[in-house]
């Protein structure tokens, strides 16, 4: 187990491509964080500098207390000697060995003594409830079997740093469910620092306890996912952390903001974003934080119900307002249909711009 610290990282790519730029982050020994963000917004450069499966144009990494890749002095320690454990989207098992030989692999080659192998094997195999499976080929198993079979071979030799590259990408939604809360129990009872890369922000507000969000090589924001769910540093992390409406609003005084001629509704201030007195305002109102309400007063908007998708426990439905169109999230057992007159109050606005 270790801290992993890296400070003002740049890569750039063929001399001219910036895929990250400026990366400093502190992640401390035992913690969960995930790298967050769109498909080539650099989060897995990020993780394979950290490997060393590629080097550094400029900044430092370091590897408890160990620097492990620097621009200046350029140091490149090589991937083997960096005591990481690493799980592909793909898994990369090997198709001709079985369950124990895909696992306790890199200690054959670390030239560990055969006791201690299947000492290591005995409770990896038993910690990822692959017990019985031993003798199985990858061909033999299921999505999220491989799965367990990629990471025993990460973790079996001990790492200080565990690095996951969207492991759950390959897996069924029920799998993926599973698995997310499986690999969070493992990190919990190894106590390993693991950094993980992913797309999907269910994945990253369900087991982190830090968000990196990037975009573009450059970090938004980091932070615990209750502070970046509730308290976005701009517009773009409010919209790719969770669903989010966004409606210009204008000061009403006393804390209070107008987004329609007889509508004025109370806005949490983002500790971001600093407005002047009078400038107009971009609001983020999550879904889940709609109430109907039949009668108009001060504090709720005229709304037509646009249309109504039913999700089992609610209901996902848009609505035509003065302010714009609005998404809401609505308890199934609310009696509601398309082209229904209505009043929506806002329990909860966080200025972003």
């Amino acid at each position: 187990m270790a801290k992993v610290v890296i400070e003002n990282l740049k890569k750039i790519y063929n001399g001219k491509t910036v895929a990250v730029e400026n990366f400093s982050i502190n992640i401390r020994d035992g913690e969960f964080l995930t790298l967050l963000g769109p498909s080539g917004c650099g989060k897995t450069t990020i993780l394979r500098c950290i490997a060393g499966f590629i080097p550094v144009t400029e900044g430092k990494i370091y590897i408890g207390d160990n620097l492990v890749s620097s621009s200046d002095p350029k140091i490149s320690i090589p991937p083997e000697n960096r005591n990481i454990g690493m799980v592909f989207q793909s898994y990369a098992v090997w198709p001709h060995m079985n369950v124990y030989q895909n696992i306790t692999y890199p200690l054959k080659i670390r030239g560990i003594p055969e006791r201690e192998i299947k000492r290591r094997a005995e409770r990896t195999i038993g910690v990822l409830k692959l017990t019985g499976l031993e003798d199985r080929y990858p061909g033999e198993l299921s999505g999220g079997q491989q799965q367990r079979v990629a990471l025993g071979r990460a973790i079996i030799v001990k790492p200080d740093v565990l690095l996951l590259d969207e492991p759950l990408s390959n897996l069924d939604a029920k799998l993926r469910e599973e698995m997310r809360f499986e690999l969070k129990e493992l990190q919990k009872s190894l106590g390993i620092t693991i950094v993980y890369v992913t797309h999907d922000q269910i994945e990253a507000i369900s087991m982190s306890e830090k968000i990196a969000i990037i975009s573009e090589g450059k970090v938004q924001q980091i932070g615990s996912p209750v502070d970046i769910y509730y308290h976005p540093n701009n517009r773009f992390v409010a919209s790719f952390i969770g669903k989010a409406n966004f409606i210009e609003a204008v000061p009403a005084g006393g804390g209070m903001y107008r987004i329609a001629k007889d509508t004025v509704i109370k806005v949490q201030e983002n500790r971001f974003a600093k407005k002047g007195s009078h400038e107009k305002v971009t609001l983020m109102i999550r879904p889940h934080d709609l109430v109907i309400e039949e009668k108009k007063s001060a504090e709720n908007i005229k709304a037509f119900v646009k249309s109504v998708a039913f999700l089992g426990d609610r209901f996902s439905c848009k609505f035509t307002t003065e302010a714009g169109e609005i998404t809401g999230e609505i308890p199934s057992d609310t009696v509601i249909k398309e082209g229904d007159e209505l009043y929506l109050k806002f329990k909860r606005a966080i200025m972003v711009e």
